[in-house]
């Protein structure tokens, strides 16, 4: 049929067939079967400039896409006001996707809602996203999508958290559809929503809620099969800060959880929440200088060392990177399968070098052994390696590779490689089954880095 974009052959209104050889084939496929290739070869969000297309292909063609109001159902800003009034009219009474993009025509988010508010009852999912500084949302501030099932809000304006917070649906509970919910910088009370049935949940520094309105929440959404906070600004006073786990919530069909909150509210949830399922772990948080164990894998975590192995357990390498950001400090990052931890270790070095040595530690002695047969990679970055911070490394873990790079100040070359162990009756060479070096040196440190290598693996050749 060739690219969508272009009409293949125009309609004859004296034929009662298609024009032209090439599409006469058609003719002998169902009309079913045709549907559904119309949905496979047209974008979900960019469907309606093709069905236009479609209709120029033969008479066939036109009745069935333009009796298909299926075919009609995503009202997309980027087709401008004059098609998707036309799709609006084509959909009749089905079930309409409603999404919003910065776009060429001028057309702002609220006179967008206005145009399809009168179909308000057939909205199945709406998806905005906005460089507007204060976006009005009226629509959904006053109206209830009783057919609602996916909502994504999202504003790309550097002044988001300048915003009046959004109340929706007139402050009624959401409807019971309702099982996708993304809000990205976009400050909306979810409070009063009641999301009993919710799948899917993602919060990006989307609103200044309480740990506790967080929590309940978390707890009235049993059904979760997806939880992605990310809360920079979450309010926890010391006053709302329990001081034992709540709950417990059993979420029995999470699998995906990713966590980026205020390291109390963090060791909170983790420790109240059971997640027999879970597949994916994404942790990130400011331990502030604390030691990890006492700020995040405690005692009142521990129930989540099956579940971790069981994420770890199809893993194929273990990878380390140690990292110094500005302004946030030094960064710990470890990936093992689809566990993700990024602690941000505090301002000192030496927080840093602690917090690799208990994390490696603590993997290895809870019952998960298998982790230090993992070929592993290392990584400095910003961060001049010592003798004494890779050598809990070199005993636990299997390093096969090593990045560095040379920085001012750098320690002799021999020190920064690391490979040879910190006490001079020692023979050995640190990390044995190194395979890849990758090392970012000047000019000056060549000879002696021919020098080591030569040394190293002169007895292979």
């Amino acid at each position: 049929m060739g690219y969508l974009g272009e009409p293949v052959c125009q309609v004859d209104d004296e034929m009662d067939g298609p024009v032209g050889p090439e599409t006469s084939a058609t003719l002998d496929i169902p009309e079913e079967i045709l549907m559904k290739i119309f949905r496979w070869s047209t974008d979900e969000e960019d469907r309606v400039k093709p069905l236009l297309t479609l209709q120029l292909v033969c008479k066939r063609w036109l009745q069935i896409v333009d009796s298909a109001p299926t075919l009609w159902a995503t009202i997309n800003v980027l087709d401008g006001w004059k098609t998707t009034a036309m799709a609006l009219k084509k959909s009749r009474e089905r079930l309409i996707d409603i999404i919003y993009r910065p776009n060429k025509h001028g057309i702002n988010l609220e006179d967008f809602l206005w145009q399809t508010v009168n179909k308000i009852g057939q909205w199945r999912s709406v998806d905005f996203e906005s460089l507007e500084l204060l976006p009005r949302y009226s629509a959904l501030q006053t109206t209830v999508p009783r057919s609602l099932e996916r909502l994504c809000m999202a504003c790309r304006s550097g002044f988001w958290f300048k915003t009046p917070t959004v109340q929706l649906f007139g402050g009624a509970p959401a409807p019971r559809s309702l099982l996708h919910v993304s809000i990205r910088h976009v400050m909306v009370a979810l409070e009063s929503l009641e999301l009993a049935n919710l799948r899917f949940l993602e919060l990006d520094v989307s609103t200044q809620m309480t740990f506790v309105d967080l929590w309940r929440i978390i707890e009235q959404s049993p059904h979760l099969t997806s939880l992605a906070l990310k809360l920079e600004h979450l309010w926890l006073p010391d006053s709302q800060l329990p001081q034992d786990p709540l709950g417990p919530v059993h979420l029995s069909a999470l699998s995906y959880l990713s966590i980026s909150l205020p390291t109390p509210a963090t060791t909170l949830i983790l420790s109240s929440i059971r997640t027999p399922v879970l597949t994916v772990l994404n942790i990130q948080c400011n331990l502030k200088n604390k030691p990890v164990l006492s700020s995040l894998f405690t005692s009142a975590t521990s129930h989540l060392i099956p579940s971790i192995s069981s994420i770890i357990s199809l893993a194929k390498d273990i990878s380390i990177t140690y990292q110094k950001d500005h302004p946030r400090g030094y960064i710990l990052s470890m990936k093992v399968g689809n566990l993700n931890l990024e602690l941000n270790a505090g301002s000192r070095r030496t927080s840093l070098d602690k917090c690799a040595e208990t994390l490696v530690k603590w993997f290895a002695e809870h019952s998960l052994p298998y982790i230090t047969a993992l070929p592993a990679s290392l990584r400095f970055d910003g961060v001049n390696p010592s003798l004494e911070d890779v050598w809990i490394l070199n005993s636990t873990l299997q390093v096969k590779c090593l990045n560095l790079e040379e920085l001012p100040g750098s320690p002799p070359l021999k020190i920064r490689f690391g490979l040879k162990a910190p006490h001079p009756t020692f023979s050995e060479w640190l990390f044995p089954n190194l395979e890849t070096l990758n090392y970012d040196i000047s000019s000056i440190a060549i000879p002696r880095l021919v020098e080591i290598l030569t040394s190293r693996y002169a007895h292979l050749s």
